[in-house]
């Protein structure tokens, strides 16, 4: 088997891709019947890349896929703190005292979380801002203080964001968003 020499520099580049994953989409390890949201990506780019994070099955959103593994590490190392923020739509209002136990840092299974930004967009929409991931946090959260998710969208991880993008969709990070993206993570380009 010979590569073309095309192909095998294409591969070594590194690629930044944001996905904007729909409801009904797995990250990775899908079951029989269930639809991988690295599946959306072209062969080309699906191969070569990475899902950083994840998100469950009913949640859409951002998702970072990569092959620099330095830029990887930077925004899931727990030193650089990197914001991730959601929209999530509730069945009812969330009561003030709930926000402010999230604010100061919640117990989830034994375990005291970082503390979570939550602001009020309407009575059942709000945006929560975490600097830590647990598996399924934020419905775990809502969950144990009594509260249903109807719906769970990340909107941004940092400085990236899936403003302008439509469900099912993906594009690379342009030159100057690429260059921004390793300024914020404090990463020296060459």
């Amino acid at each position: 088997v010979e590569f073309l020499e095309e192909a095998v520099s294409e591969q070594k580049k590194s690629k930044y891709i944001l996905l904007y994953k729909p409801r009904g989409f797995v990250t990775n390890l899908p079951n029989e019947g269930e639809r991988e949201a690295a599946a959306i990506l072209s062969p080309v780019d699906r191969g070569s890349v990475y899902a950083l994070g994840r998100l469950d099955k009913e949640s859409e959103g951002l998702l970072f896929f990569t092959n620099d593994g330095v830029v990887a590490n930077r925004l899931k190392s727990p030193g650089f703190s990197v914001e991730k923020e959601y929209e999530v739509i509730t069945d009812r209002e969330i009561a003030p005292d709930v926000i402010k136990e999230y604010a100061a840092g919640f117990n989830l299974d034994s375990e005291k979380l970082k503390p979570v930004k939550v602001k009020k967009v309407s009575p059942r929409k709000y945006t929560f801002v975490l600097t830590e991931g647990k598996n399924r946090q934020i419905r775990r959260m809502l969950e144990k203080s009594g509260y249903k998710v109807y719906n769970l969208k990340r909107v941004r991880i940092g400085i990236m964001s899936i403003k302008d993008m439509k469900s099912g969709t993906y594009r690379s990070l342009s030159k100057r968003e690429t260059a921004e993206l390793k300024k914020f993570l404090n990463i020296d380009t060459p």
